[in-house]
């Protein structure tokens, strides 16, 4: 899990949703000002390992910031693979890690609780069931369906703002590393990069959420 200089201070302007920020040490990658945050998820699902090819189940979440300048950062991000912990019976101590602890910092952090998603019903009915049904998570978060034709339509958008240099992102976070590996190979489908089809969800589901 990352996180890119969070803000020391926030104030939610209700009528717009959008988050006023302070920060420590004002730089390029966090400037003080006006936010829009929104997410985007994808549920664990089977994917295949890009180093050994080996499938594996796993999800990613992220917390994108757009700043009132039209820039955009990747605030937040993590891996996961169930919603609520898994304790030990015994002892209560947490055998595996759920993803309730990270989507309530961010609420705290970003006063932010809204992701862009796009997978099959089954999946997607199993995970939001989930957190409406946990306890640990307040509030609870809110899930948009990202609408699309076909693939190219939000890869574009992502390309444009990288190449407008409007979207920026950890070097060797996540989401650094799965476009890197995704543009090496053209015949993969967003869902074997789960950061990057998340990323997708986000950036094509945030301007109809804010407008």
């Amino acid at each position: 899990m990352i996180s890119i200089r969070p803000p020391i201070k926030r104030v939610m302007d209700m009528t717009t949703r959008q988050v006023r920020c302070w920060f420590d040490h004002e730089t390029a990658l966090s400037p003080n000002g006006m936010y829009q945050f929104f997410g985007g998820v994808t549920f664990p699902t089977l994917v295949k390992d890009a180093d050994t090819g080996i499938p594996h189940i796993v999800g990613y979440a992220m917390m994108l910031g757009k700043h009132s300048n039209g820039t955009m950062y990747v605030f937040d991000e993590t891996e996961w693979y169930m919603v609520n912990h898994v304790t030990d019976m015994a002892t209560g101590a947490i055998v595996n890690e759920g993803i309730v602890e990270w989507i309530n910092g961010i609420w705290q952090k970003y006063y932010a609780s809204t992701f862009g998603y796009r997978q099959d019903d089954d999946t997607r009915f199993r995970y939001i069931l989930d957190f409406e049904r946990c306890t640990m998570v307040e509030p609870k978060p809110d899930f948009y369906l990202a609408e699309w034709d076909d693939d190219a339509q939000p890869q574009s958008i992502i390309d444009q703002a990288r190449q407008q240099d409007r979207l920026y992102y950890p070097k060797g976070s996540i989401i650094f590393r799965q476009l890197e590996e995704q543009a090496a190979n053209t015949d993969s489908k967003s869902i074997d990069y789960p950061a990057v089809h998340a990323l997708r969800c986000c950036m094509a589901t945030m301007d109809r959420f804010y407008h």
